[in-house]
């Protein structure tokens, strides 16, 4: 008797986690059997023959091979940062790549430097929620840090939207845009695997409206404010925690 009980209770285990995982599945799917059609306007912006249309232009571009220098370049334009860092990843962890550029961002931030991150809401649940370091981040009066739909296993029609955007921007007049994540494996020369990407580095010193600099600013401002982007943590009163402090 107590052996088909404990089947019994095995059983609607199983059948509940079936349940769920169905639950989840069919959110997932259900939501990207429909695509959305492309507008006459964006097919007309992003026409091929209007990039190549000649014009005078005051920015100067690098490309960024390697690893160690792709991080040194980051903490480079955020320890000269003036008045403003905006961020934007897919990944951050806090490993030792990572801590370098969340101590860069702490400290500008100390200078009176306004810091905006955006990081996808998925990653973030993974590397970011309960991690003290950027739960101090967060909680610096100059820092405000958003994820870009946030992670809900109750919506899984909604979990597949990812932001994959990776730029830095400082000042508004220098910017740093490629294919490298805020962790060991796409910055620093730390032990362990490493991905070989490029990024590319633009300084603007006087920028116009058409300048790419203005365009990347635009386009941040317009994912920063949708509805999709909330806030990770906006207490202030984080910084109080034991592990926050010692963080920090």
């Amino acid at each position: 008797m107590k052996k088909h009980k404990i089947c019994k209770i095995l059983l609607i285990i199983l059948a509940i986690f079936l349940c769920v995982a169905f639950y989840e599945l069919l959110g997932i799917c259900v939501a990207y059997k429909k695509q959305p059609e492309v507008s006459n306007t964006t097919k007309k912006e992003t026409k091929i023959g209007s990039w190549n249309e000649c014009s005078e232009n005051t920015e100067r571009a690098v490309i960024i091979e390697k690893n160690p220098e792709a991080l040194l370049q980051r903490v480079r334009l955020i320890k000269n940062a003036k008045k403003e860092i905006i961020l934007s990843t897919f990944a951050f962890q806090s490993d030792e790549s990572g801590k370098l550029i969340l101590g860069a961002l702490y400290d500008a931030a100390d200078r009176g430097v306004h810091i905006r991150l955006l990081v996808d809401g998925m990653e973030s649940w993974i590397d970011m929620e309960g991690n003290p370091y950027f739960y101090g981040l967060s909680s610096h009066e100059n820092v405000e840090i958003k994820l870009y739909n946030k992670a809900n296993p109750l919506k899984p029609w909604k979990m597949m939207g990812r932001m994959h955007d990776k730029y830095l921007i400082a000042d508004g007049k220098r910017y740093i845009l490629g294919g490298r994540n805020t962790y060991n494996y796409f910055l620093g020369d730390f032990p362990g695997h490493k991905n070989y990407d490029r990024d590319v580095l633009v300084v603007c010193d006087e920028p116009e409206k058409e300048n790419s600099v203005n365009q990347l600013s635009e386009y941040f401002e317009t994912i920063w404010n949708q509805e999709d982007s909330g806030y990770f943590h906006n207490n202030k009163k984080l910084a109080n925690r034991k592990s926050v402090k010692n963080a920090v």
